[in-house]
Formats: C-alpha cells, structure tokens, sequence
C-alpha cells in the first residue's frame, strides 16, 4: 500500500497496537506513533492527512498494518454533498482568515520581492 489508501477505510488498533501504544518497543519512527495514537477505530483515513507529513500517510498505515499493529475494521459512508459544501466552506473561511494574517507579511520581510508573494497569497 505506497499509494494514498481509501479515505473512507476506518482502522483499529489491535491488542498488539495497544500495547505498542502504552509501551513502545518497536522503534517506529515518529510518525508512525503519531498515527496510531490516532487510530481509535472511529476515524477514517480521511481524517488523518493533517497529522502526517505529504506523502507520509499510505507507507505508514502499511507499516503499521504489516505489523500487525492495526486493522481495517470498516468503511465509513462517502459525505453527502451537503457535506461536502459545508466543509468545502468551513475551508473556505479558514482559508480566507489565513490570507488575511498574511497579509503584508512578506512585503515587511522581503521588501520589494515580497509583492510576488503578496500576489500569489492572494488569488
């Protein structure tokens, strides 16, 4: 599993994921703890993304699992589309506040040069 796994399957850590949990000896790396510190059995893989770095996500659940440290213990229902929206405007909002922290930011950083970036953080 290299690829980005289904966002909709939902994990659960094993006895042996437990216990790795409560008392680490393994060595798995830091993210790989962090992930299954998050794995309750509840949550989608969709819901993970912003615990692990780009990319990271697929190849950690694949190690975990050949592990044996946790399981596919379903698939959650794909959002309806009014869901979809009002996350896509929930994003929208926290998007826009972020814009707006920076605003100005890199000009008083990078002077002149800051404009393209200025620009670029505003579209």
């Amino acid at each position: 599993m290299s690829a980005e796994p289904d966002p909709r399957l939902i994990y659960a850590r094993t006895a042996g994921g437990h216990e790795e949990a409560a008392e680490p000896r393994l060595g798995l790396t830091q993210g790989a703890r962090r992930i299954l510190a998050l794995i309750d059995g509840q949550r989608c893989v969709g819901d993970l993304p912003d615990f692990a770095r780009p990319g990271e996500l697929g190849p950690v659940l694949a190690e975990l699992e050949s592990q044996r440290l946790i399981e596919v213990r379903g698939l959650a229902d794909a959002p309806t589309e009014i869901e979809r929206r009002a996350r896509a405007s929930v994003e929208q909002v926290l998007l826009d506040r972020a814009k707006h922290n920076l605003h100005g930011l890199f000009e008083v950083e990078l002077g002149a040069a800051g404009h393209v970036w200025e620009a670029r953080v505003a579209d």
